[in-house]
């Protein structure tokens, strides 16, 4: 089944990859909750590059490099515009 014709309106969903999946949806969404890692990996797979021309950054919450976790990172909201 198609998973845009299971969800409610009213319904909050969390798509966590892959590749094809966040290509897929981003134009189907009015929200992104996005986790910033500050540190550059070897990697085959990437989110799309948000385009600051339909999305706006709405939150952004910084967390430092601690015990358990090795690398800053922030939590960011973006909301269409």
């Amino acid at each position: 089944q198609d998973a845009k014709a299971s969800l409610s309106e009213d319904t909050d969903a969390f798509l966590i990859g892959g590749g094809q999946l966040y290509k897929q949806y981003i134009n189907e969404v009015d929200q992104l909750e996005i986790t910033e890692v500050k540190e550059s990996f070897e990697a085959d797979i990437f989110f799309p590059k948000i385009d600051l021309k339909i999305w706006k950054e709405q939150n952004r919450v910084s967390n430092f490099a601690d015990d358990k976790n090795p690398y800053d990172f922030d939590f960011v909201t973006y909301i269409k515009r």
